[in-house]
C-alpha cells in the first residue's frame, strides 16, 4: 500500500473490505524494511545538446511511477542583469563546471539527500544510456545496483545508426554497391520496429529477448540462395 502512495487509514479500509487481517497500528517501524526502492533517473535541458546553462533532473519511482525528487541547476549568474551596484542579490547560481557534467552533478545531489529528505534508499538505477550520471552516483554512494533501460538504449542506438548512415553513405560494400543504397530509411525504420518489439515482448526473459534480436539480424541477411531463418518464430504470427 505504501508503494502506491496509500496511508494507514486506506490500508485499514482495504483490509476490512477484503476480509483480511488488519495492518499493524505502529506501521512506522516497518518503513525501514521497505525503504529500498528502484528509481528511474533522467535529465532535460533548456536547449538541445550540452550547451544549455539550465538543466533539470528528475527522479521517478519505478514501482509507483511518481516523481520523487527534482534537481534544478544553473551555472549562470543573473545578479548583474540590470543591477548597477555590482552586488550579488539572491544569487541562484549553484553549479561550477562544464554543461556536460551538470546532469551527473544533479544525480549525486539527489541521491545524497535520499535518506535525509525522502526517508528511502535508492537501490536500482534505471538510466537512459548516460553512463556519466550513474558513474558519479556509484563513486559517491556504492550501494546502488544498476539496471539500464534497454528501451532507451534502443532509442539511442538507432539515432547513432541514422547518423552513421549519413557519415558512411558513400562507403562501397563488398558487392560493389554503396551503403546508402542498402541502409535506406525504410530499412532503418523496419529494423527499429523489429528491435523494439524484441525488447518489449520479452521484458521478463533475457534469453528470449536475445534470440529475438538475433532473429531479426539473420532474417535480414537471408536471401533465396542462403536462407537463415532458424531463429525466426514459428506459427502464423512469425
Amino acid at each position: 500500500m505504501r508503494a502506491i502512495g496509500k496511508s494507514l487509514s486506506a490500508t485499514q479500509t482495504f483490509c476490512a473490505l477484503m476480509n483480511l487481517p488488519p495492518p499493524p497500528t505502529r506501521i512506522q517501524k516497518y518503513y525501514e524494511i521497505i525503504g529500498d526502492i528502484p528509481i528511474a533517473f533522467d535529465g532535460t535541458w533548456q536547449k538541445r545538446r550540452h550547451a544549455s546553462k539550465n538543466p533539470v533532473a528528475t527522479l521517478t519511482s519505478i514501482d509507483t511511477v511518481k516523481v520523487i525528487d527534482v534537481g534544478a541547476l544553473t551555472k549562470h549568474c543573473y545578479c548583474f542583469d540590470g543591477n548597477t551596484s555590482g552586488e550579488h542579490k539572491n544569487c541562484q547560481k549553484n553549479y561550477e563546471g562544464t554543461s556536460e557534467g551538470m546532469e551527473a552533478d544533479a544525480a549525486v545531489k539527489i541521491f545524497r539527500r535520499s535518506v535525509l529528505k525522502r526517508g528511502v534508499r535508492y537501490v536500482q538505477f534505471l538510466g537512459d544510456g548516460n553512463f556519466k550520471a550513474y558513474k558519479s552516483v556509484w563513486l559517491n554512494q556504492n550501494h546502488i545496483r544498476i539496471r539500464w533501460s534497454m528501451l532507451d538504449m534502443h532509442k539511442t542506438r538507432w539515432a547513432h545508426t541514422s547518423k552513421n548512415k549519413q557519415t558512411l553513405r558513400t562507403t562501397v560494400l563488398s558487392d560493389g554497391k554503396l551503403l546508402r543504397s542498402r541502409l535506406t530509411d525504410t530499412t532503418i525504420n523496419e529494423l527499429r520496429q523489429y528491435y523494439g518489439m524484441a525488447i518489449r515482448n520479452n521484458t521478463h526473459d533475457l534469453a528470449s529477448m536475445r534470440k529475438a534480436v538475433w532473429a531479426t539480424y539473420f532474417h535480414k541477411l537471408s536471401n533465396n540462395w542462403k536462407p537463415i531463418h532458424s531463429l525466426c518464430p514459428s506459427g502464423p504470427n512469425t
